[in-house]
């Protein structure tokens, strides 16, 4: 080629730009369109066909993804401020899967985590479901087994269409998808026990969890969350842990860690309702809480530990935001100063002895004066002013995205699903709020406003998700902000659509089993009505105080307590009922338990008894639990 001609150096770059075009996946090769090169699938064949046929294989001109994983950096070069894999190309080729099938069910797990549900609620979050998490399973023989048990379980929901009833009361499914699954599962355990590390055990109980959420063994699931706690702790905890260990996590290890930190933080405060068996016959994440006690530290402890692996730290809330990302990082570490409401509502409650009481005047006055605690009031209201600086900062920038951008956007998602988490920080986790009826019903245009959102980002993600049969979302919590919706809104109009948005809700939430809570909600229009007699509208909201409720056996059995009107006695007393589901059957049964022996919070018979300190008071570790 002549140099000097300009037209042959014009054609040479015009080449050389046209090549990213012969990089489209095969798919899309096939029907003769333009690839948007998404990686691992196309997205415009996910849309348009539910499935990608993925990329051609090249040959590899450059070192494995193995060796980068585990090779650290240049100790001279600037460290980075996410972890590497998550700029990396995932591109499953077919020599790393024993036969095509195996390769399909794993792209049905990257596929999965995809999901809005999954990857809608946040930045961060989203990153770990749509690039870390893959990318970690692609090149580790464990994962890539567990993630591929993961396809397969959700391909058997796909095609067998099977709801929650249908697993639970059926007998030993003899479906070859299912019995696949089960065969990867087990793969990946036995080479667990012979390869074992931090990492592959971290990422294991989490894809783990993933698989019995979507088997509907929600008994499992608790068991793969305690592991993994357990995990973090002797990982973080452990004093004597080296700083090789932690590089050999992961190059980067701090914002990972701070990922799966926040996510089994998440199902820990689930936990606290959700039982593997029954009230007084199970202890909640028993290889965390051996952990904390071999320690000697507290559960409040290990939260801080926790919180000290993220790297969001407080700046000052500028007076608009320009960017989703920049919201966002304020508000994780808003959220983070959040958690420290726990510890302080768990020492007024200590201070006022609640927990000891039997008396239900008394467990009232109580719990009046506990709420109106000068520690507690001081907290919420500091925390209510930045709340409001982040909303007024925040409103614009909501406004501008859901009127420039298009429904089916995932940007207008994310908005949406960020400014949900806000309202359920800012409208339930204020306790004085609870104390007066006049506050309660002042939080009704509040809660119309997050019940409509929920509902409109639930219609979205019906349309935008892959699979319409299920979706999981395992660090989520839409279904118990519904159900809180159903029991605390003081509009009853308010509270029946919160029932039917249950009721209709196809989202698992983490370990939340969402007919638990939809039944739970209905038992509780009852109590309402049953409540709602004679008496002012503060006496009556004081009697709902009692409410109290647990779900029993990963969910299958409801336990609710609350006061009901005994005519003969004309006075309120307290019950136990105990709600099953029946087979075939999405309504719950009801059953009147005898009466209490005791008139204590449940809390106290739903958990062995604590020491005592030297102070003769209840340790905060010990009932830490009560607080959900």
């Amino acid at each position: 080629m002549d140099v000097e001609n300009p037209s042959a150096i014009r054609e040479k770059g015009s080449r050389t730009r046209t090549r990213k075009v012969r990089t489209g996946c095969i798919t899309c090769k096939k029907r003769h369109v333009k690839c948007d090169e998404a990686k691992p699938s196309c997205s415009n064949c996910l849309k348009s066909r539910g499935q990608c046929e993925g990329y051609a294989i090249e040959p590899r001109k450059h070192p494995s993804i193995h060796r980068a994983i585990h090779a650290r950096p240049d100790q001279n070069s600037q460290p980075d401020t996410d972890w590497p894999l998550t700029s990396m190309i995932l591109d499953p080729v077919h020599h790393d899967f024993p036969d095509p099938l195996s390769l399909f069910y794993f792209r049905e797990f990257i596929s999965l985590l995809q999901d809005p549900w999954m990857t809608g609620l946040s930045n961060s979050q989203g990153c770990l479901w749509r690039e870390t998490l893959p990318q970690v399973c692609r090149t580790n023989h464990t994962l890539r087994n567990a993630a591929m048990a993961v396809g397969a379980m959700g391909i058997f929901r796909k095609e067998t269409n099977l709801r929650e009833i249908d697993i639970s009361t059926q007998s030993p499914i003899a479906d070859p998808r299912y019995l696949q699954a089960l065969a990867y599962y087990g793969k990946a355990l036995q080479l667990q026990n012979q390869r074992a590390s931090f990492q592959s055990s971290a990422f294991l109980s989490l894809i783990l969890l993933i698989f019995e959420s979507l088997r509907l063994r929600k008994t499992a699931a608790l068991d793969h969350t305690n592991h993994g706690m357990a995990l973090l702790l002797s990982f973080l905890g452990d004093r004597t842990t080296s700083s090789d260990e932690i590089a050999n996590f992961s190059p980067n290890p701090r914002p990972i860690l701070g990922q799966l930190a926040d996510i089994f933080m998440q199902l820990a405060t689930q936990t606290r309702i959700v039982l593997k068996g029954r009230i007084g016959q199970h202890c909640p994440l028993p290889d965390l809480a051996k952990g904390l006690r071999e320690r000697g530290i507290s559960m409040e402890d290990f939260i801080v530990l926790l919180s000290e692996v993220s790297t969001s730290s407080h700046c000052i809330i500028p007076q608009r935001f320009g960017s989703l990302d920049e919201f966002e990082e304020h508000w994780i570490s808003m959220t983070r100063r959040q958690a420290e409401m726990g510890p302080i509502m768990l020492q007024a409650m200590t201070r006022s002895t609640i927990l000891e009481c039997e008396h239900q005047q008394q467990i009232s006055d109580l719990f009046a004066s506990t709420l109106k605690d000068p520690e507690v009031q001081k907290f919420c209201d500091d925390a209510r002013r930045d709340m409001d600086l982040m909303e007024q900062a925040f409103l614009p920038l909501f406004s501008d995205i859901m009127m420039s951008t298009t429904m089916d956007s995932p940007t207008y998602l994310r908005a949406l699903y960020l400014r949900l988490r806000f309202l359920s920080v800012q409208v339930f986790s204020n306790p004085p709020q609870y104390a007066c009826i006049q506050s309660m019903v002042a939080l009704t245009p509040r809660l119309r406003e997050f019940l409509s959102l929920a509902e409109l980002a639930i219609r979205i993600t019906r349309k935008t998700t892959v699979c319409r049969v299920y979706s999981l979302c395992i660090d989520g919590g839409l279904a118990w902000y519904l159900l809180q919706i159903a029991l605390h809104c003081r509009d009853p109009l308010l509270r029946d659509e919160a029932i039917l948005a249950l009721d209709g809700y196809a989202g698992q939430d983490g370990l939340w089993t969402t007919r638990s809570l939809h039944a739970l909600a209905l038992r509780n229009r009852i109590v309402e009505q049953q409540n709602a007699n004679g008496d002012t509208a503060q006496v009556q909201w004081q009697r709902l105080w009692r409410r109290e409720y647990y779900l029993e056996d990963g969910g299958e059995r409801v336990v609710f307590r609350f006061l009901e009107k005994e005519p003969e006695l004309d006075q309120w007393i307290l019950v136990e009922e105990v709600g099953e589901f029946q087979d075939k059957g999405d309504c719950a049964k009801w059953t009147r338990q005898p009466n209490p022996q005791s008139g204590r919070l449940l809390v106290q018979e739903g958990f062995p008894a604590a020491q005592k300190d030297q102070t003769g008071r209840t340790p905060q570790s010990e009932c830490v639990r009560f607080m959900s």
